[in-house]
């Protein structure tokens, strides 16, 4: 049964947890529920050929995805560098994956 979602409610469903480095992509997934998240797996990075991204994108249409978030790494100031603009740019091309 799929629930009305309202604007600024958090969607109930699976999630997944994305944590992008230059070698290697953890993946955690959580409940319907949001209540706990483990560890699913941990894909080695393809900057070439972006084939973590398609494994990602499959994973997330098998389990039914309904949101995935993608870790954003800043300094201990609060600033973005460049893996900030690394993990922006695999949520792009993941979400260009998935149609969104």
């Amino acid at each position: 049964m799929n629930e009305a979602a309202v604007p600024g409610d958090y969607p109930r469903g699976v999630k997944l947890g994305v944590d992008v480095g230059t070698v290697r992509v953890g993946v955690a997934v959580c409940d319907r529920d949001g209540i706990l998240a483990t560890p699913l797996r941990t894909l080695e990075r393809n900057a070439k050929k972006n084939i973590d991204v398609q494994i990602l994108a499959s994973l997330a249409v098998e389990l039914g995805v309904v949101e995935i978030f993608v870790g954003l790494p800043r300094t201990m100031k609060g600033e973005e560098h460049a893996s900030a603009r690394m993990a922006s740019d695999y949520a792009l091309l993941l979400a260009g994956k998935l149609g969104s």
